[in-house]
């Protein structure tokens, strides 16, 4: 099981593809679609639980899959969606803090249904979620690109939309190459390694076969074609990845200038709202803020909220309608610059 913050979906992906390219059939199921370790598909549903996913992991047994990588919601762990499995690796992604209401938080919840010799993969400086993995006798693994760890990363360089990581195990260091750019990226592919190691494989081959994954749907999924404007499109889905990815970014680009275009989700809070406001004045050299299709009536009080939260309000270009607000955007950009579309999509 993969939970955690932010991140779930590329983890998940990341450690799918890992075991299949090392020859083990393996199913998944995420928010950008399932495969039962045969057939792969998409769909625009919620994550299965309770009596759909037993099902689903009736159908992954029927294809013969040896493993089985499901994204968990932090909802669904704490209402009970999970009870009727066990978790023999679960990944924390981001960290495990998600839910700020009373009783126990849904890492809690999942902890409860490892397996007896289960194996807990956390971010080294999620002390909170180290203490909780602790306090139910489960083996931890660690991982982080700030401080020392069991799996440790450096990010070495990032440009021409690639990240060059230095991986470090216990004596071993080795790097990798990937299209999968930005620190929290480095750290999903950390987690993921550390699945491969955990099956015995060798640091060199698991970085090796995580670089096979190159893009994936909306998650800082680059348009590049050469001698025009570097289109990046994000679905964010919260202030703190939409910062995560314009930081990545703007650390990327070289001499043009960084766009954001902001699609409004009318179901975030004034507060939420005023956090883009803030992300986009830090890390865009020009901002645009516009609503989804079916956002407009209430844009007006939306991109208010937005403003709440920067110094220089002149500064933002407000444009209701999404399809005129890209359209300027890649009219007025130059090739060396890039623009990153937040399409404000939320995720599970």
């Amino acid at each position: 099981g993969v939970i955690g913050s932010a991140g779930k979906t590329t983890t998940a992906l990341l450690v799918s593809t890992l075991l299949r390219s090392l020859g083990y059939r393996s199913a998944f199921q995420t928010d950008l679609g399932d495969c039962d370790g045969i057939v792969q598909k998409t769909s625009k549903q919620r994550l299965p639980t309770n009596s759909d996913l037993v099902r689903w992991f009736g159908e992954v047994a029927d294809a013969g899959s040896q493993a089985a990588i499901v994204e968990l919601t932090d909802e669904g762990a704490r209402q009970g969606a999970y009870d009727a499995i066990e978790f023999d690796i679960l990944i924390v992604a981001g960290d495990g803090t998600v839910s700020e209401d009373f009783g126990p938080s849904g890492l809690q919840c999942a902890l409860d249904r490892l397996t007896k010799e289960a194996v807990v993969i956390a971010p080294s400086e999620d002390t909170r979620t180290l203490r909780l993995i602790r306090d139910c006798d489960a083996r931890p693994l660690t991982y982080s690109v700030r401080r020392a760890a069991d799996l440790t990363a450096k990010l070495i360089d990032q440009s021409g939309g690639m990240s060059t990581l230095m991986v470090t195990h216990q004596n071993t260091t080795a790097m990798m190459e990937t299209a999968l750019c930005g620190a929290a990226n480095a750290s999903n592919h950390l987690a993921a390694t550390l699945v491969g190691l955990l099956l015995g494989h060798p640091i060199e081959e698991v970085l090796e076969k995580l670089s096979l994954l190159r893009e994936i749907p909306g998650r800082g999924q680059r348009l590049i074609e050469y001698g025009q404007t570097t289109v990046v499109i994000d679905a964010a889905g919260s202030p703190q990845r939409a910062a995560s990815t314009l930081r990545t970014e703007r650390s990327m680009k070289a001499t043009g200038r960084l766009w954001c275009v902001l699609a409004i989700n009318d179901c975030d809070s004034p507060a939420v709202l005023a956090q883009y406001g803030t992300s986009l004045e830090r890390f865009a050299d020009q901002a645009i803020v516009t609503a989804q299709p079916n956002t407009k009536k209430s844009f007006m009080s939306a991109s208010h909220s937005v403003l709440d939260g920067v110094q220089d309000c002149a500064a933002m270009r407000l444009v209701a309608d999404q399809r005129r607000g890209l359209e300027w955007a890649m009219s007025e950009a130059r090739p060396a610059d890039t623009i990153v579309v937040l399409t404000g999509q939320k995720l599970s």
